[in-house]
């Protein structure tokens, strides 16, 4: 038997004036998590969502592997939380 596939057609904006559509073949237990921990309506949001926070938490990542003498503090959570709570 074959195995069963899940493609998404999901609509993700690229900036404010373009987007793409793209296929995403994801296992549906994984989309409908990201959906819930995201709180986003559909999946095109949800995936959204969740791209930029991986863009976001990886250049962080970068950030603070830099050597230096500048002192970074990590507020990425009061970011986040700041970000849920007005919208």
């Amino acid at each position: 038997m074959a195995p069963k596939r899940c493609p998404f057609l999901l609509e993700l904006t690229v900036d404010e004036f373009s987007s793409m559509k793209i296929t995403l073949r994801l296992p549906e237990k994984l989309l409908t998590e990201t959906i819930l921990i995201s709180g986003k309506k559909n999946g095109s949001e949800a995936v959204r969502v969740a791209l930029e926070d991986y863009i976001r938490r990886n250049a962080l990542k970068r950030l603070l592997e830099l050597p230096g003498k500048i002192g970074i503090e990590d507020v990425s959570e009061d970011l986040e939380k700041a970000e849920l709570a007005s919208g």
